[in-house]
């Protein structure tokens, strides 16, 4: 399934979600209105909202990818039947006993009497009878597919109903723990509006040069010492005496007309007349352009207690703001090992949970988790990112082949943030576009 068609499938399905009627005739369309008329009887029994949308989001995204499974499951059987359909009738011929054996051996006779169109081609008319039995078996297998997505579906979806309390339950302590922890330190929440856009830091800027030519008299000096220089141009004054030769022969003189249009005519350089002045300005405005956030959480040993969930509590609200902003988002765990997996890609909120549940242990190394962000901006075309780093940055400053990669991204668009979850002064303020520390520790 396309990134796009499943996307579009997602946001319908919660768009029923929200209204609680359905009226397709798809099976999780129809679980979706029904589940979200039993959450509006409820009423105030469920007071998570936004925990259960997100985690009914993630469900619905698993159980489209498990369909899909089901269709790749019976690509070669498509595959078949194209090749079979689209043939001539000497060539549905010639593949007629290997496609009799092969759907004689997958449906009973009940569904896709084989047999009794053998004894039609028996009997003649062989083109009618090989269009008849194509549209049967088209007619058959997506029936076998519709059928084993609902069965694997209906049985998914009684599980995740029995869970959901509890699912939605842990989702809004976590929640709750990370509005407390927010409020506690607003450079998390200070930072996470510079990544969303919705405020733009003063290195989160384009610049704009701006050339002013300034009016300047042809020099009436015509000395030696005025001259620095030989370029391209027109300007008849500063022509160099050999282009001239090409007027004395009137066959040449059309190309010195057309050097002269072009402004191919060498000609002499002036210091300090034909150089016009520059002046630069950087003009704030905000970067427009969204691209993927890829965070790199040190999960280092040092990292474990308040300031694993000072980083937890950050994640949190990226993943919202990726969600919101339909950007992907890439989740890269470091200490000695690195360890990268897309979270937005299957809109697995309980990945996330997961991860924020563990216990942070081990050592940092800080060279192979810049090295492992920079990889993964590499993979893809992933300008105007938004790289954050989340540690107490005890690791040395980059070492330079590793410098020049940062500024190279940067070149391109990519802003690096750094969140330091200590309040002990770094030297990457220096190096990332951004940089906040916690305040001193509550």
């Amino acid at each position: 399934m396309e990134k796009r068609t499943r996307q579009e499938k997602l946001l319908h399905y919660l768009d029923i979600f929200e209204s609680g009627v359905s009226s397709d005739e798809d099976i999780i369309a129809d679980f979706v209105g029904s589940f979200s008329q039993k959450m509006a009887e409820r009423g105030n029994e469920m007071f998570q909202p936004d925990a259960i949308k997100d985690n009914l989001k993630s469900f619905l995204g698993d159980m489209l990818d498990r369909m899909d499974a089901v269709e790749r499951e019976s690509e070669h059987e498509l595959s078949l039947l194209d090749q079979f359909r689209e043939a001539d009738n000497d060539g549905r011929m010639s593949m007629w006993n290997r496609v009799r054996e092969y759907t004689a051996s997958r449906y009973a006779p009940e569904l896709l009497d084989v047999a009794g169109f053998q004894i039609q081609l028996d009997n003649g008319g062989n083109d009618a009878v090989f269009r008849t039995f194509a549209k049967d078996w088209q007619r058959v297998l997506n029936t076998k597919i519709k059928q084993k997505q609902a069965e694997s579906f209906v049985h998914e979806a009684s599980l995740w109903v029995e869970r959901v309390d509890d699912i939605c339950s842990n989702d809004y302590a976590i929640r709750r723990e990370v509005s407390v922890i927010c409020r506690k330190y607003p450079e998390i929440e200070e930072l996470a509006k510079i990544i969303g856009r919705s405020v733009y830091d003063k290195t989160d800027e384009k610049d704009m040069v701006q050339t002013q030519y300034l009016p300047s008299a042809v020099s009436v000096n015509r000395s030696v010492e005025e001259i620095d220089g030989i370029t391209s141009g027109n300007n008849l004054e500063r022509v160099i005496p050999s282009e001239f030769v090409y007027l004395a022969e009137q066959s040449a003189q059309t190309i010195f007309y057309k050097r002269y249009a072009t402004k191919e005519l060498s000609q002499f350089i002036s210091p300090g007349k034909d150089r016009p002045l520059k002046k630069r300005s950087r003009n704030p405005s905000p970067r427009m352009q969204y691209g993927p956030i890829i965070v790199s959480v040190d999960t280092s040993e040092s990292m474990s207690g308040l300031s694993q969930n000072i980083a937890n509590s950050m994640l949190f609200r990226l993943v919202e703001i990726a969600r919101r902003a339909n950007r992907r988002l890439f989740i890269i765990t470091f200490s000695v090992r690195c360890k990268s997996y897309e979270v937005s890609q299957h809109d697995r909120w309980e990945d996330v949970a997961a991860f924020i549940s563990k216990h942070y242990s081990g050592g940092t190394n800080g060279e192979k988790m810049l090295n492992e962000s920079i990889a993964t901006l590499r993979t893809s075309k992933f300008e105007m990112a938004d790289v954050l780093i989340i540690s107490d940055f005890a690791f040395p400053e980059p070492l330079k082949g590793t410098l020049a990669k940062i500024h190279e991204e940067q070149a391109n668009g990519t802003r690096f943030h750094g969140l330091n979850t200590s309040p002990v002064k770094s030297v990457y303020s220096e190096i990332f576009d951004t940089f906040r520390a916690v305040s001193k520790k509550i």
